[in-house]
């Protein structure tokens, strides 16, 4: 079974419309298949809603574990294809709620995110000569 942290997802643009990317998934993301248009028609579908929310996408279509983008420009699928991956991997690995009593104090999550980029973030940027540091 896969893991939820590691989503693996292939993106392929159909050769024959390049305003369709099909990308598919290492799990099911929709049981059966269905199309979207509009926001309207997504608004059952946690997933169509998310890719439909996305600039640019006009049509979602689901099938088991495979996800159709349809784009209405000209917006390259390198760039698309990024936030259409966040939305699916969102989608699928969604935040934990947490209970109002169980929140931490502000001082604490500062200081786990200053963690975060000082040991996960900072190190690739450094390579390009950059930092990261929280400020607010």
């Amino acid at each position: 079974m896969s893991s939820p942290l590691n989503i693996q997802i292939k993106a392929e643009v159909d050769r024959q419309d390049i305003h369709v990317c099909r990308f598919t998934v290492d799990r099911p993301v929709h049981e059966g298949s269905a199309v979207f248009y509009t926001a309207e028609e997504a608004k059952d579908n946690d997933l169509a809603d998310k890719l439909l929310k996305i600039p640019g996408v006009m049509k979602v279509e689901l099938d088991n574990n495979l996800v159709s983008v349809t784009q209405g420009g000209e917006e390259d699928w390198r760039q698309l294809g990024k936030r259409v991956g966040t939305a699916i991997r969102a989608f699928l690995n969604p935040p934990p709620e947490i209970p109002e009593g169980d929140r931490l104090p502000p001082e604490h999550v500062r200081m786990r995110v200053q963690q975060v980029l000082d040991e996960m973030i900072n190190p690739g940027v450094a390579s390009h000569g950059g930092f990261v540091e929280l400020l607010d």
